[in-house]
């Protein structure tokens, strides 16, 4: 009877078997009681007897209604779940006032009568105020249910529990798998699809053969399937797919014909082609999921993307828990290029002398690297506790990197342990760390024996890739021997192969040559295969087998003749550690070559140079006399 959003200066009149009542002209929204108003003033009390009997008492109800009843709505006109409050208020002929908000810029009214998602929908009656589509719809079923009003739900108990539990699947299973089928990509499409028409056949098996889901007339899974019925034509045609088809769905598809096009129904719906555009201009940016919650979110998203950019001055680095991002960490000046270039370049290096300087900074690294190798190989550094997990990274991990992962077992002294709480074999433990006399910080770590499992709060592994002594703490705690292998990172083990060491450079040692001569003939070869190969399947086939042929004949030679090692890791182990040879020829430490400001070290060696030379003179004079 009263529209809920109507255009301003837009008249409605209402037939009356006969009596034609002019409303009042709304304007934005709708205010009811000056329509009722204008009715009662118009309407004696003999024509409301003369009046059909099917719509005296409405006419009644009308000019006697509370006129301090207040029904309000918080909604979202493109959302289908503040759709169904404006359909279910026009179907029971409840007046009420409409407001729309702005999810990028929350109204105060929104966040005050939803504090706890501070999402649409948002249902006012008197005050107080209803969240949730599925809560609403229910409790204006039972507000305004009298003979006269449209019954959402059936007398039934057992029906109304069935109602209910569809409206809940809807939601949970039906609705999300559509949505899904809708914005999924390329390589998850197909699944999506699967699903979304399978769950569109479960809808349908339930329609049966009734006109609605309510039977005769529309109820609440009716109500509750306005996205079935009207949204999801437009976000299949946006997708370019075919879901809900007469072919695929007769059933399915007459009951949202019939749907969309009943008369308060008709009336509810946002226009077609300006929620066509809608999507259509977002649809790259909503996210692949649905509910009640987050579909509000995406709506939104569009307007709220426009504004970061322009609000980037205010943005701050946030943590995210459990997941380190390897090159997003500051770096370190000892990590860096001025930590590389050290000795060798300076800002007045011009570029002759960078050339040159850059060839001897790449050799004095590789002849660091060759003596860490030949430390890692041939010496041992001490275990600091007698625990056999700390000799289980002194056997696999670098010098380097184990000397870190000491620091922590050192740490572990200073740890006091307390087991907090424990079922099911996962533990919960709260470590104390004395960081001075009087101050102990507080880290829970938890510990799970089946899959042996331990994280620490402190999240030192999730960042460096090495154990807390927090964990090293409850792991003793636990009398664990061994950690699990996902705790000892393979880049830092020695057994790492160097690919780099078979590289022609012009500081290669003799020794190296003949190998690095080799490894350049048979890439350049291998290029030019492998561009052959691939001009087609076919050659790409025939070079994959080849390469296999070739491979299990060179590992049958190797097996056999258990060759000397390498300065390469390609054979290395812990049990071949003794037959490691030596690098080719270490260089003490000193002086570099051609260094960068040697210009004084010359300077002082000429000045001693003639000194000793005016000395040598004088002693010859003093001798001729």
């Amino acid at each position: 009877m009263c529209k809920g959003r109507g255009r301003e200066g837009e008249s409605e009149r209402l037939d009356l078997g006969g009596w034609i009542a002019p409303l009042m002209p709304h304007n934005g929204g709708c205010d009811c009681q000056h329509a009722r108003e204008g009715m009662a003033e118009r309407l004696s009390a003999d024509q409301i007897c003369g009046c059909k009997a099917d719509i005296r008492d409405s006419i009644r109800s009308m000019c006697v209604s509370d006129h301090s009843e207040e029904v309000r709505v918080l909604g979202k006109w493109a959302s289908p779940f503040s759709n169904r409050i404006d359909l279910a208020l026009k179907l029971k002929g409840v007046p009420y006032k409409y407001s729309e908000e702005d999810l990028a810029n929350k109204s105060l009214d929104l966040l005050n009568y939803n504090p706890v998602h501070k999402k649409v929908p948002v249902l006012v009656h008197n005050g107080n105020s209803i969240a949730e589509s599925l809560v609403i719809l229910e409790y204006i079923d039972e507000v305004w249910n009298n003979n006269n009003n449209h019954a959402f739900l059936p007398q039934d108990p057992y029906h109304r529990a069935l109602a209910r539990f569809w409206c809940k699947t809807l939601d949970d299973k039906i609705l999300p798998a559509i949505w899904n089928a809708c914005w999924s990509d390329e390589k998850g499409r197909e699944k999506a699809v699967e699903e979304a028409l399978e769950a569109l056949k479960i809808l349908q098996d339930e329609l049966k053969d009734k006109k609605f889901f309510g039977g005769e007339t529309i109820g609440l899974v009716d109500i509750a399937a306005n996205f079935i019925g009207y949204w999801v034509s437009i976000l299949q045609e946006i997708a370019g797919l075919e879901l809900l088809t007469i072919e695929k769905f007769p059933k399915l598809y007459e009951w949202s014909q019939e749907y969309i096009n009943h008369p308060v129904i008709k009336e509810g719906l946002p226009p077609r082609d300006e929620l066509f555009a809608f999507f259509k201009a977002s649809a790259k940016n909503v996210e692949d999921r649905i509910c009640e919650k987050t579909i509000d979110d995406a709506i939104c998203f569009e307007a709220l993307e426009n504004d970061l950019y322009e609000d980037r001055h205010i943005w701050v680095s946030i943590y995210l828990d459990h997941y380190f991002w390897a090159g997003m960490r500051s770096t370190q000046r000892s990590e860096s290029m001025h930590s590389f270039f050290n000795k060798f370049i300076t800002r007045n290096s011009s570029l002759i002398q960078f050339v040159k300087q850059y060839d001897n900074c790449l050799g004095s690294r590789e002849q660091a690297e060759r003596e860490s190798d030949a430390a890692d190989f041939h010496t041992v550094i001490p275990c600091a506790t007698k625990s056999s997990i700390e000799a289980q990274f002194q056997d696999v991990y670098t010098h380097q990197k184990f000397r870190e992962v000491q620091a922590q077992f050192r740490g572990k002294a200073n740890c006091i342990t307390r087991l907090t709480n424990s079922a099911l074999g996962y533990s919960v433990y709260e470590v104390g760390e004395q960081v001075s006399s009087s101050i102990f910080n507080k880290f829970v770590v938890t510990y799970e024996s089946v899959a042996a499992e331990v994280k620490c709060q402190c999240l030192l592994f999730e960042s460096r890739g090495i154990l807390c002594h927090h964990a090293l703490s409850v792991l003793c705690f636990e009398q664990v021997s061994q950690v699990s292998p996902r705790y000892i990172l393979e880049r830092w083990s020695k057994k790492v192969k160097r690919r780099h060491t078979h590289i022609k450079s012009s500081h290669d040692e003799p020794l190296i040559e003949p190998r690095s001569k080799r490894f350049g003939q048979l890439v350049f070869r291998s290029q030019n295969i492998c561009e052959f190969a691939s001009e087609s399947e076919e050659l790409t086939a025939i070079l994959h087998r080849a390469y296999d042929n070739v491979m299990a004949e060179m590992e049958s030679l190797k097996a056999k003749r258990k060759g000397t090692s390498s300065l390469s890791h390609e054979d290395a182990n812990l049990e071949s550690v003794n037959e490691l040879q030596s690098p080719p020829r270490i260089r003490t430490r000193g002086h570099q070559k051609n260094r960068l400001g040697s210009k004084l070290d010359k300077q002082i060696a000429n000045a001693t140079k003639k000194k000793k030379t005016k000395v040598l003179s004088e002693a010859q004079i003093y001798l001729l006399m």
